[in-house]
Parts: C-alpha cells; sequence; structure tokens
C-alpha cells in the first residue's frame, strides 16, 4: 500500500497498457489526518510506502487484501476498516470547521476574513491547514476554484471567459496560470486530456 500525499500541480502523466489491477482510495482534502492523525505536510506531492505512515493495522489490511479474489469483496474489507476508524475519530474543531468552509462550495471567502470569523490569525491557520491538509489555505481554494472551472465546463455550454468571471478569477489570463499550474495545459488543451469519467466525478 502506497500512501501519496496532496497534490499541489500536475508531476507526471502515467500511460497503462494491458492489464493491471489498482484500487485508489481518494480522500477528502482534511480526511487523511481525521482518520489516522498523522501529519500531512511530510506528504505534500510525495509518495511513501503505507506502513511507516498508518501502522500495522494498514499493512495487515493490505495482506487480506492480497487474499481476496474479487473487487466487491475488497471493497467490502475496505468500507469495514474505514468504519472502523470512523467510530474512533474526534469532532471535527474549530481549526477544522474554518478549513471546510474555506473550500466549500460557493462564493468564495478570503483566507484572513475566514481566520477572523474563527478568532485565529491567518499565520495560525496557516500552520494548521499543513498540519491537517498538506498545503496552504491559499493553495486549497486556488484548486477548488480550479476544480469549479472545470465543472462548469462540464454542466453547461459555456466560454471560458465566462467561466473564468462566474469562479472569481481576475481575468483569463489568471484562470491560465492556475490551469498551467495545475494540469500543465491551457484550459482547452487540459479539458481534452482529462477523461471523461473524472469529469463526471467532479460533477458529483
Amino acid at each position: 500500500i502506497t500512501v501519496i500525499g496532496p497534490i499541489t500541480y500536475r508531476r507526471a502523466q502515467i500511460l497503462i497498457r494491458g492489464h493491471v489491477e489498482a484500487l485508489a482510495i481518494l480522500f477528502q482534502p482534511l480526511g487523511l489526518h481525521a482518520l489516522f492523525g498523522v501529519p500531512i505536510s511530510p506528504l505534500a506531492d510525495e509518495g511513501t510506502e503505507g506502513h511507516g505512515v498508518l501502522g500495522p493495522a494498514v499493512s495487515a489490511l493490505n495482506q487480506r487484501l492480497g487474499n481476496t479474489a474479487s473487487f466487491q469483496q475488497r471493497a467490502q474489507l475496505l468500507d469495514s476498516f474505514f468504519l472502523n476508524r470512523l467510530t474512533r475519530i474526534q469532532p471535527v474543531d474549530s481549526v477544522g470547521q474554518t478549513l471546510q468552509r474555506l473550500i466549500a462550495p460557493g462564493r468564495p471567502v478570503t483566507v484572513f476574513n475566514a481566520a477572523r470569523q474563527a478568532g485565529i490569525s491567518a499565520r495560525h491557520l496557516e500552520r494548521m491547514s499543513l498540519q491537517y491538509a498538506g498545503m496552504s489555505p491559499r493553495t486549497m481554494t486556488r484548486i477548488v476554484r480550479f476544480q469549479s472551472a472545470l465543472r462548469l465546463k462540464v454542466e453547461g455550454n459555456r466560454s471560458w471567459t465566462e467561466i473564468a468571471h462566474m469562479t472569481d478569477y481576475h481575468d483569463q489570463m489568471h484562470m491560465i496560470r492556475d490551469f498551467r499550474a495545475f494540469a500543465s495545459a491551457t484550459p482547452v488543451r487540459a479539458f481534452e486530456q482529462i477523461a471523461p469519467d473524472h469529469l463526471s466525478r467532479l460533477v458529483l
């Protein structure tokens, strides 16, 4: 089992040929920290062996998955494992709630205003954001806006100029800079490269 931290830019494009079986679990931005209590910043843009990060329970899970024949049985094993972890997590604290509000869909909130509403400094919010999510609040809001732009393109026949305006980019060039950072391509090219099932997941 490999744990891959939050990816803040496009590092590689993987082309797979032949028959390959893989199973991936995608966490919400604060999910891995909430479930396992590990600091996320050392994992940002990195992949590492799962046992060293998440402990022996994950190694045992890996062995059970390897001895399971069907995908459905593997999914059931994973459901059981994560539901068991959920029973032991602590309620989301005020910093976690602030970060969730910051990246929630809808009208964007500035990092300064989010910190002020929580009664903490922007600097403290940034430190805790690195621990909880592995990236700064500003990077998280940029990724959310980038995903919102893709989602709007999937949902309707809008121009990229309209989408830039709807997602509160300063202008279309500002949006293009984010697409180059996160997708290594212009909006048009990035949209062409992303698989349709990935785009449908963004809509959901």
